[in-house]
């Protein structure tokens, strides 16, 4: 897996996520995309999926849970890409474009 920052803009951050198969059997897959609790889940929408061989692709929206502790759980939304590979050597490429925290700021604060 290689996860590249395409584009870092004051406004946005794109990352891009390469995944590297080479399978010697036909492989079903889910690939589970989770933002940190509290976040809006609008940005999964926008999720760019390539993987030209993949067959069967469907997206869909679960709620799924993230343990902060033992017995303390909170729910979150996860959007969830499931398909079928054949055999053979694949890249999956996703595409994720995200708000930037406002929290952040614009410029280096180290550089004077």
């Amino acid at each position: 897996r290689r996860i590249e920052l395409l584009d870092a803009q004051p406004d946005r951050i794109t990352l891009r996520v390469i995944d590297s198969l080479c399978l010697r059997q036909p492989l079903r897959f889910r690939c589970w995309w989770h933002l940190a609790p509290g976040l809006d889940p609008s940005p999964l929408e926008q999720l760019c999926f390539e993987a030209p061989a993949v067959q069967d692709l469907h997206c869909s929206w679960h709620q799924t849970w993230l343990a902060y502790g033992f017995g303390e759980r909170r729910p979150r939304r996860s959007r969830c890409l499931e398909g079928v590979l054949p055999i053979g050597q694949h890249l999956l490429c996703t595409v994720l474009r995200l708000p930037a925290p406002a929290a952040l700021p614009t410029a280096c604060l180290a550089s004077g």
